[in-house]
């Protein structure tokens, strides 16, 4: 299991694109799970990324690496991938950075080609009972990818003032969680991140926009596929 959270919205809510993220305005519940996958990223380190790759989001996936559960972030514009040649992603688990085969130091912090990542995702060279795990955490329902979820990058950077903070944020805390919507009793899986300040809480949301139903009608960029 993963934290299940109840929202106060309805599942016609989840489907539409415009409605990016919920805040805790929203949240009902919050239940804490033994089985945890987070990612902590800096947001100097974001903004570099996204100077870096370009995009309008960036998008999570859960994976592994050396039996440990950690998460590939992507670029995006709009719901494709960013992927390819001369294209990077950052590799993360709770603590931050993970150092792993290929990665470079680009523009400051560390990042790996996109082209390495795949085998992150499908949890190559772990255990075959740590990649069941990876497999159940990314199996979602209608859809044949796997979990992956958007957020859009005004959003994490807070370029138009979506949230207002009493302190500014210096990393950003993400990870997979369930959603009970209120008008259907099937969870929808998704990701919360949690903004923080020398690791205190300072704002919190859960991105709308996971796949399914946020897949976009290419998957990745029309000729290459991340998982």
């Amino acid at each position: 299991m993963r934290k299940l959270i109840r929202v106060n919205r309805s599942f016609i809510d989840f489907m539409n694109p415009n409605l990016g993220f919920v805040d805790n305005d929203f949240v009902q519940t919050f239940k804490e799970s033994p089985i945890e996958i987070t990612a902590t990223v800096n947001k100097a380190d974001l903004a570099a990324f996204f100077e870096r790759e370009g995009g309008n989001g960036i998008r999570f996936y859960p994976a592994m690496n050396d039996n440990k559960l950690i998460m590939v972030a992507v670029a995006t514009q709009g719901f494709d991938d960013l992927i390819g040649p001369n294209r990077y992603c950052l590799v993360c688990n709770e603590d931050g950075p993970v150092q792993v085969e290929g990665m470079q130091q680009i523009g400051g912090i560390s990042m790996l080609p996109t082209d390495s990542a795949k085998s992150l995702i499908d949890g190559e060279g772990s255990e075959s009972s740590m990649v069941d795990m990876l497999k159940q955490i990314r199996q979602t329902n209608l859809s044949r990818y796997g979990l992956k979820v958007l957020f859009d990058q005004d959003f994490i950077l807070n370029k138009n003032q979506d949230f207002t903070l009493e302190r500014d944020y210096d990393n950003i805390l993400f990870e997979v969680v369930d959603l009970k919507m209120n008008d259907m009793e099937e969870t929808k899986r998704s990701m919360h991140c949690t903004f923080r300040n020398q690791n205190e809480n300072v704002y919190n949301a859960i991105s709308m926009l996971p796949c399914p139903p946020h897949c976009g009608d290419v998957y990745a960029n029309s000729s290459v596929t991340i998982a």
